[in-house]
Order: structure tokens, then sequence, then C-alpha cells
């Protein structure tokens, strides 16, 4: 847990799950002794986020950084092809500075573009066991499930947060940084 003079500098970068963020769900869940910056690309996926952070860690200076990508990537091809580039990309992140990296489980979504379902719930679950054994031993890096999310936090287009979905998922943040 963050103790001192300086406030705890939060970077809370991903897709469009963290473009949607609104800010009074923000203010509500982080302290005001905090600074929070986010960055959210709405459709990002890997290696959009990996070609800009560097710029966001060097303006920011973050001694956290909560990174929430993956679910778009997921679009039928290789399940372990997507896992070893977004391992790539996080292990990558965390290069970039002396920060704690927490990295966000991927979500269900009940209308996944290009997929069933099915499909795409089954590769998210994969995705998400893995990145647990990959990540839990680490000590620098840390992973934040998404088992508690269900389909009902979800918008109807089936992708994105709805409003009680979009203040658990920040209070899941607030509580993974917290508590690490």
């Amino acid at each position: 847990m963050f103790i001192g003079p300086l406030k705890p500098r939060v970077l809370i970068i991903g897709h469009s799950f963290v473009r949607r963020i609104l800010p009074h769900n923000l203010q509500c869940i982080f302290p005001s002794f905090w600074d929070v910056f986010t960055v959210g690309i709405s459709g990002a996926k890997v290696q959009n986020v990996r070609d800009i952070i560097k710029d966001y860690i060097d303006l920011y200076l973050p001694d956290y950084v909560y990174l929430q990508i993956g679910g778009n990537d997921i679009n039928g091809r290789n399940s372990c092809m997507f896992l070893f580039d977004l391992l790539e990309c996080i292990y990558y992140i965390k290069s970039l500075g002396p920060f704690i990296l927490f990295v966000g489980g991927i979500f269900p979504r009940s209308l996944p573009r290009n997929m069933d379902a099915e499909t795409y719930n089954k590769c998210k679950s994969f995705v998400n066991r893995q990145l647990h054994f990959y990540l839990e031993p680490h000590g620098q890096i840390h992973f934040c499930t998404s088992r508690k999310f269900k389909i009902s936090h979800l918008c109807n287009d089936g992708v994105h947060l709805s409003r009680a979905g979009q203040v658990k998922w920040l209070k899941e943040i607030f509580h993974c940084i917290k508590n690490h």
C-alpha cells in the first residue's frame, strides 16, 4: 500500500471500457488523494496499446498501471498466438518503469463481433487462466480476474459495461491496487 507525502499516481489504459469511464464514477471510487489518469481507445487491440503506452508512462510517471486489453483481439485465431502477443506486450510494458502493473482479466461478451458468444467466452476463459498462471509468480505484475462479472454487467450491445458494471469494475481496480 502506498504511504507517503505524494499522491499515488494511477494510469488506467486500455480499450473502450477505459474510454467510457464516467468521471463521476471515477471520483466516487478513488479517493481524492489519488491522481488517476485514463487513456482509453475504442476498439484497441494489444498492438495499439503497446504502440502508445510509453508516451503516457513518460507523461504521467505512474506508481501503478492498470491494463485492460485483450477482448478485441479474440477473433477466432489461435488462442496460443494471441496469448503470446498479449504476454509479450505485458512484459514490454513492465520493462518501461518501476511501477507496479495490474492486468485486468478479459470480460465475457454476449454479442462478440465476428464470432459466436460460446467460442469467444471459451477463448476468453483459456486466456484468463493462462494469464493467471504466468503472472501470479511475478511479484511486480498482478492479474486481476474478471470472474465475478456476468453478462448482466454488460450494456444491451453485449460488449461494453453497463453503468452498474462500470462501478463494479472500478471498485475492483481500486481494491486490486490498494490491496496488492
